[in-house]
């Protein structure tokens, strides 16, 4: 049966449970012993990141790890029915932590760091693991069981083809484009008018914004260019707007499916 969730009470399994009991380790132990400070028989909740979550019971405590009975599950229905992929060029410094705690709660399913001509940032191995914690942090704090996935950095080109190939999916390019002849984008009216969308991918250049050989490529692979207004945005604001509509879009529908 449902239950309650208490935020400050959610813990990250590295692993799934076996045998109906799950371990905890690391820095998850240490906050559940040390800060939480809690006790044999407690209970707590666990989530693996593949969208089930655990009720469990500290069954047993040792220095570095804490053993625990499982007593209740359930899955995940807070993700999105369609995906969404966002390639984005990174900010610098403590502005990616506030991007991936955003787009974690607002249910993007997949991140990936883009390269640019004009991108600042690079998102080295070290840097993919720092925001892998990120989206752990927000997920525990939103109540999201499923992990955001963060992506090795990716090259332009390289996504602007390997999305391409899906006819199925929506390619939106945020850039904003002076040419009348291409026309305003009603993102909110073409998403809803098109229900047999299987994936939405979209790419957020860096602050300096896509080169024009960039733009030209991806309106010849038939990108779809999406304006987000007369102000210029910092990366990580034109990341979280186009989630943020998205999302809207699709709590609509859910709505109306009701």
């Amino acid at each position: 049966m449902p239950y309650a969730l208490n935020m400050t009470q959610r813990y990250f399994l590295s692993q799934p449970p076996k045998d109906q009991f799950a371990v905890l380790v690391g820095d998850e132990a240490h906050h559940l012993l040390k800060v939480m400070r809690k006790k044999i028989g407690e209970e707590v909740f666990l989530f693996d990141g593949s969208g089930v979550e655990y009720r469990a019971a500290v069954a047993t405590i040792e220095r570095n790890q804490v053993t625990l009975l499982v007593r209740e599950s359930r899955q995940s229905h807070l993700e999105w029915a369609v995906p969404l992929t966002l390639a984005t060029a990174l900010p610098k410094g403590d502005r990616q932590k506030w991007l991936i705690e955003k787009l974690t709660e607002l249910g993007c399913t997949r991140v990936i760091p883009l390269h640019t001509e004009l991108s600042v940032a690079k998102a080295e191995p070290q840097v993919r693991k720092r925001l892998e914690r990120y989206v752990i942090e927000a997920s525990k704090q939103c109540g999201r069981l499923k992990l955001m996935e963060i992506e090795p950095q990716a090259d332009f080109n390289d996504l602007i083809d390997r999305f391409g190939e899906n006819t199925t999916s929506a390619n939106l390019l945020i850039h904003p484009i002076s040419d009348e002849n291409v026309g305003q984008i009603c993102i909110h009216d073409w998403v809803v008018n098109r229900p047999s969308l299987d994936a939405l991918n979209v790419l957020v250049g860096p602050e300096g914004g896509f080169s024009p050989q960039e733009v030209q490529l991806a309106l010849e692979k038939e990108w779809i260019p999406l304006d987000l207004g007369p102000r210029v945005l910092r990366t990580e604001t034109a990341a979280i707007a186009v989630c943020a509509i998205l999302a809207a879009v699709q709590e609509e529908k859910r709505f109306k499916g009701r």
